[in-house]
């Protein structure tokens, strides 16, 4: 059976193709429910498989997203940093939109895997390059995440840049992806305000993304698991769309991941501070309530880990 079925019940999915072909992250409108037995060849090998590329990226140059940011906002975000290109961040920048034309014309084969990275491959920010670079690799579906941009945004004190920034990044992302079903987009939602936060995922999930990425760190004095915000959670499991992690490390939980607005547990021996294993992972970073909550119910969970990225 082909790709594209993309909304029988997951009895039927089975029925038809068997467990091990369904792959099943629901979202609305775009959705990540497919099956995808195919028979393709890569490398000289025949393989029989769905991939679903779970950690890819476009790369950001810096008009891009001031041009789907409110007038209000567009002056006040950060200019985009080039820091990870290196020292000759400037001459990179003058190459691309002529490596870029090229890629538009040059034949794209299962060796773009193995070929250059970053702005300089094949579909860094250009839909129509990427979908062939899906062909090539024989990809069914590809979450893409934001690279750089969110730096402009997500760390302002002004709520309404760091709001606008998110706004206009969300807006970015699923244009990008649109013209090709197999692009998801990663959208991003920061947890600051509550209030807004609702606000701004409503219209996220309006606009079409596949799956929301929220701030692995504290949102302030309070943890991302705190009760104001239930209903966030809520409305990403009444939606069915999952919420993503870029995970940092190395830091000591800081308090405010402790303050989510109930009484401090006991650990699971019923008295110290220290082996609160029942949270799991990552609630040991959010402090995640441990009893069933309905906020909760059916939400999903990924974590972001920098992998080393197809194109």
């Amino acid at each position: 059976m082909g790709a594209g079925c993309l909304e029988p019940s997951l009895t039927e999915l089975h029925e038809a193709c068997g467990p091990w072909h369904v792959a099943r992250v629901r979202a609305p409108r775009v959705g990540l429910l497919w099956v995808g037995h195919r028979q393709v060849e890569l490398w000289g090998y025949p393989v029989s498989t769905t991939i679903f590329d779970a950690d890819s990226h476009l790369m950001e140059t810096g008009d891009w997203l001031g041009e789907y940011a409110d007038p209000d906002v567009r002056d006040r975000l950060l200019p985009l940093s080039f820091d990870a290109a290196g020292y000759q961040e400037a001459q990179l920048m003058l190459k691309l939109p002529g490596l870029w034309e090229q890629h538009r014309h040059q034949e794209i084969g299962a060796d773009v895997l193995t070929g250059p990275k970053g702005w300089m491959a094949p579909g860094a920010l250009d839909t129509q390059v990427r979908s062939r670079v899906l062909d090539a690799l024989a990809i069914s579906a590809q979450l893409v995440f934001p690279t750089f941009s969110v730096d402009q945004f997500a760390f302002s004190k002004d709520l309404d840049v760091r709001y606008g920034g998110a706004q206009a990044l969300n807006r970015a992302m699923v244009a990008f992806c649109a013209p090709d079903p197999r692009l998801k987009a990663v959208g991003f939602l920061p947890l600051a305000d509550p209030e807004r936060a609702v606000v701004a995922l409503e219209e996220a999930l309006t606009g079409g993304v596949a799956a929301i990425w929220v701030p692995s760190d504290a949102p302030g004095d309070f943890s991302p698991a705190h009760i104001d915000l239930d209903p966030v959670w809520a409305r990403l499991a009444e939606a069915g769309v999952p919420f993503v992690l870029h995970v940092g490390g190395g830091k000591l939980l800081p308090k405010a991941f402790h303050n989510n607005g109930l009484p401090h547990p006991t650990d699971w021996l019923g008295g110290g501070e220290n082996l609160r294993a029942i949270n799991g992972v990552p609630g040991s970073r959010w402090g995640f309530r441990a009893a069933p909550e309905p906020a909760w119910s059916g939400n999903r969970v990924g974590s972001h880990l920098g992998a080393g990225n197809a194109p």
